[in-house]
């Protein structure tokens, strides 16, 4: 679970919205706000720092995986958790209050774009079979990618263990070794965080109302933090952080007119 965030250096700490802390509390967790405000910024940095990517679904299971030596910059620099988790965000430094439990992000920069191929098919939610009998439009893809991650989330990956690969060499055992300790270095005692980067983005009406009476469900088990600026979203309104001081009532007002 992840309870806060504060940014301290690099271009996020720029952004007016995120000068301040955040305190993220259990269940549901929305930054509501207008275009470039920062959401995806919050959501990226925060996958970051919780050791995003932390998870593949490998033959129908989770399939433990770690963060890549090269995402660290040189390969054999010495590897100092948590700062050097800046790196995969261009150097964004922030502090994160994590506890070390899993965190699985879905990201809409990465399923735009339909699957056509297994190329297309990094995060192994889909099986040779279902890409090559479906054509689905990027709405109805993301769709169907979100309801399956939120299947498989009920069997979260082992963070503290190597994955199956004799072609690791000794730079890239070392490098696991030293994010496996230090997630044993904290607590793990909270809930899985689920982080989404406006899941509703180009989906249907009644698909924006399944995705969100989803989410609040779900919330009421694990951790959910999400950007959107969905009109579907102001139904949850004391969950949520808004991003441009004032946005929240502006919405509010438009709908009443």
């Amino acid at each position: 679970m992840i309870t806060s965030l504060k940014v301290v250096g690099g271009y996020a700490s720029k952004l007016p919205a995120l000068q301040d802390k955040f305190e993220f509390q259990h269940g549901l967790n929305i930054l509501f706000g207008p275009n470039g405000c920062g959401k995806s910024t919050v959501i990226r940095i925060l996958g970051a720092y919780s050791m995003v990517p932390c998870g593949i679904l490998d033959k129908g299971g989770w399939s433990s995986t770690r963060h890549a030596p090269l995402y660290f910059g040189n390969l054999r620099e010495s590897v100092n958790f948590p700062d050097c988790l800046c790196k995969p965000i261009k150097n964004c430094k922030a502090e994160v209050d994590w506890d070390g439990s899993p965190s699985f992000l879905n990201n809409t920069s990465i399923s735009d774009t339909p699957i056509r191929s297994l190329d297309d098919n990094s995060d192994g939610l889909f099986t040779n079979e279902q890409l090559l009998l479906n054509h689905c439009s990027s709405g109805e893809m993301r769709f169907a990618r979100l309801c399956k991650m939120i299947k498989i989330l009920k069997n979260p990956p082992n963070l503290l263990k190597i994955p199956d690969n004799n072609n690791y060499n000794s730079v890239w055992i070392d490098s696991f070794m030293r994010q496996i300790n230090y997630v044993k270095s904290l607590p793990r005692n909270g809930k899985i965080t689920l982080l989404l980067d406006e899941p509703d983005r180009s989906l249907a009406i009644p698909n924006q109302i399944d995705l969100w009476n989803t989410l609040s469900k779900i919330a009421e088990k694990i951790q959910v933090i999400l950007s959107s600026h969905s009109i579907f979203a102001l139904k949850y309104k004391d969950n949520m952080f808004d991003m441009k001081e004032g946005y929240i009532d502006k919405c509010l007002k438009i709908l009443e007119m």
